[in-house]
C-alpha cells in the first residue's frame, strides 16, 4: 500500500520535473530530449526512481535542471529565476506526467523513453488534463502497454519472412530507425514519404498498410 510519504514524494517529484523541463526549454532554450538524456546518464534519474529526497524535496525544479546540466560539464550561465506556474507550459506538463508515468508504471525513465517519444506524451496532454487523476493514470499506463502490441510494420515484415536487418538492407532504411518504428520509439506515421515508399516496395504493400491508427 502506498503511504503518505510516497504520495507526497510522487506529487513533489512531478512538480519538480515539470518545472525543470519548463526551465530548460523556455528559459535556457535547450532541447528537452537532450536534457532528459543528461538527466538519465548523469544518474539523477536513478536517484529520482529510488526516492532520494535530496533530489526533489531539497531543491526546486530550476535548481535540479542547473545541477543536472552542470554535472554534465556544460559551461553555461543559467538564469536564476523563480517561476509561477499559473499557466503551465506544455514542457511543464510533459515533465509532470513523465514523472507520474514513471511512478505508476514502475518503468524507469530510460525504458519509458525507449518506448514512447516525448512528442507522443506531449500530444496526450490536452486529453490528460480533461480527465480525473484515476483516468490520467489509466491513460498513461496505456502508453506503456502499447509497446507490447506489435506494430503493423512488424507484422507485415514477419509475414514476408524478413528479419529487421534484411528489410533494412533491401529498403535502404537505417536499421536503427526501423527498430525504433517497431518498438514505437519513433512514430512511423511521421516518417518521410521516401522511407515509407522504400519499405512498402520491399514488403509489397500499400503505405496505409504499415501506418498506425
Amino acid at each position: 500500500m502506498m503511504n503518505v510519504y510516497d504520495k507526497d514524494y510522487i506529487e513533489e517529484s512531478s512538480f519538480c520535473l515539470g518545472e525543470a523541463l519548463d526551465y530548460v526549454a523556455n528559459i535556457c532554450g535547450m532541447d528537452t530530449g537532450v536534457f532528459l538524456d543528461i538527466f538519465i546518464t548523469g544518474g539523477y534519474a536513478e536517484r529520482f526512481e529510488k526516492k532520494d529526497p535530496s533530489v526533489v524535496l531539497g531543491m526546486s525544479g530550476t535548481e535540479l535542471a542547473c545541477r543536472v546540466m552542470i554535472r554534465s560539464g556544460l559551461d553555461l550561465r543559467f538564469p536564476d529565476v523563480a517561476r509561477e506556474f499559473t499557466d503551465p507550459s506544455l514542457e511543464y506538463w510533459t515533465g509532470y506526467f513523465l514523472a507520474y508515468l514513471m511512478w505508476y508504471s514502475e518503468v524507469s525513465f530510460k525504458d519509458i523513453l525507449e518506448c514512447i517519444t516525448l512528442e507522443k506524451l506531449s500530444d496526450s496532454i490536452p486529453a490528460l488534463l480533461e480527465v480525473s487523476p484515476a483516468e490520467q493514470k489509466d491513460m498513461l499506463i496505456s502508453l506503456i502497454a502499447e509497446r507490447e502490441k506489435p506494430v503493423k510494420l512488424q507484422h507485415i515484415r514477419k509475414e514476408c519472412g524478413y528479419s529487421q536487418r534484411e528489410l533494412a538492407e533491401l529498403s535502404g532504411v537505417n536499421l536503427r530507425t526501423l527498430q525504433q518504428y517497431e518498438v514505437r520509439a519513433k512514430d512511423i506515421n511521421k516518417a518521410a514519404a521516401s522511407t515509407l515508399t522504400a519499405l512498402c516496395s520491399v514488403l509489397g504493400c500499400k503505405i496505409t498498410d504499415i501506418m498506425e491508427n
